[in-house]
Formats: structure tokens, sequence, C-alpha cells
């Protein structure tokens, strides 16, 4: 019997001894944009058993732009990416941590993107608790 992309995922992370080790392949928009038809077939032949978990937090005030498109974009920590090439992610070219002696606490946490209940203090994930 084949074993389940779920079952793969608590195998590997039990230490269980999974058939195989679960795949996610982190497909960057620049394949699909240049190669489109090999990489419809590659995600048919080998499907991704991890899943990114979606945003389920409120939009961060300072993050703008996209970081796989060509121009400027600044990540929900206030780092600003420059990206001189689409489909692929930009470069760090504003650190929110710089110079010889960096200051950790003008570090602000992207907390919007936290869903939290706060009269239970629990998350709460896609409205669930």
């Amino acid at each position: 019997m084949t074993a389940t992309s779920r079952q793969l995922v608590k195998d590997a992370l039990t230490f269980g001894n999974p058939a195989r080790v679960p795949r996610h392949l982190w497909i960057l928009p620049w394949a699909e944009l240049h190669y489109p038809k090999e990489l419809a077939e590659l995600q048919r032949d080998f499907p991704n058993d991890i899943v990114v978990a979606p945003m389920a937090g409120n939009p961060v005030p300072g993050r703008k732009g996209d970081p796989y498109q060509i121009g400027e974009a600044v990540d929900d920590w206030g780092a600003i990416f420059t990206n001189i090439q689409a489909g692929v992610h930009g470069e760090v070219k504003q650190a929110i941590l710089t110079g010889d002696n960096p200051d950790p606490k003008a570090i602000r946490p992207p907390v919007e993107n936290i869903p939290v209940d706060k009269a239970s203090r629990t998350f709460a994930i896609r409205g669930k608790k």
C-alpha cells in the first residue's frame, strides 16, 4: 500500500522510517514563466506532500510590492528588496538591522500576521480555534 502524504510527513517528523522523503518542490514563478509545460508535467508526476500554510492574519501595514516582480518590495519585517529579474526573489538592499552596532529594539515583529483570538488567547487558523 502506498503511504499518503500525511503519513509520509508524520513518519518523517517522528523518525518513523517513511517509505520515501516527503517533498515540496518550492517552485519559483520563474519556472512557470519560462517552462510552463515542463513544470506542469513535473508537478503531475511528483505532487507535493507538504503544503504552504496560507496567510491567515491581517495585512501588515508596511508590506508593499511583489518580491518576485521587477522593482522594489518591502517584506513583513520592513526589509527592502530590489529585484532585477521577474520570477525570482529580489535581494535585500536595506536590512532591518544595519551598521556595526545594530539595535535589536528597532525590530518590529509583524504581529498583524499572527491570527490570535485575544479573548481565548489561542491561535485562530481559518476561523477555527
